[in-house]
């Protein structure tokens, strides 16, 4: 039986651990003055905290549609039979 994570962005689990565990990562959006990121896609944690340490509105975020969500999801039980999906981690970043 094929057991498999999914995480989205808010667990902030990093990309090597990610990788060295098979979890998948599915990016929550977020939205600044009008424009939308996909985080960990199209900016980095330190990217954001760079780039928006000045920013003129607070950012909001938005998570994925349904219709994305399934079709996310229809992807991965194709390549395994459990799937377990994480919100948040209970471990500090730092002890990863």
């Amino acid at each position: 039986m094929t057991v498999r994570f999914v995480t989205d962005s808010s667990c902030d689990i990093p990309a090597r651990v990610l990788a060295r565990y098979g979890i998948y990562f599915v990016p929550l959006n977020f939205n600044v003055d009008s424009q939308r990121y996909h985080d960990g896609i199209d900016i980095t944690r330190d990217e954001y905290f760079k780039r928006f340490q000045n920013y003129s509105n607070q950012p909001t975020t938005t998570i994925l549609s349904p219709k994305n969500i399934h079709a996310i999801y229809d992807v991965l039980l194709l390549k395994m039979q459990v799937l377990f999906y994480l919100f948040t981690s209970p471990v500090p970043r730092e002890q990863l």
